[in-house]
């Protein structure tokens, strides 16, 4: 789904289901034995390389995120990219 899809998803349940809270953790590419194994090196490099970081996303950012967005119970419809800048790079 398209990222702008998916912001007006999150923002419209956000909406329909208040009070309860609507997050979303968009994770980019995330460097993994299961990804390296999955795709050929030049692959890997050429994502690395549409990042502002010019680096793949690691489990840990993404664990982080969920913890943060989880924690903060003053969030709703939103959207946490943890994808190393790629969206807007």
């Amino acid at each position: 789904m398209a990222a702008t899809a998916l912001e007006g998803l999150v923002r419209g349940l956000a909406v329909d289901l208040a009070p309860v809270r609507v997050k979303l953790v968009s994770a980019g590419p995330v460097k993994t034995d299961m990804l390296l194994k999955a795709l050929p090196e030049e692959y890997v490099k050429m994502y690395e390389e549409e990042t502002l970081t010019k680096q793949l996303g690691k489990v840990e950012h993404v664990a982080e995120a969920y913890l943060y967005i989880i924690k903060d119970g003053g969030v709703t419809g939103s959207i946490l990219a943890t994808d190393s800048g790629r969206r807007i790079a």
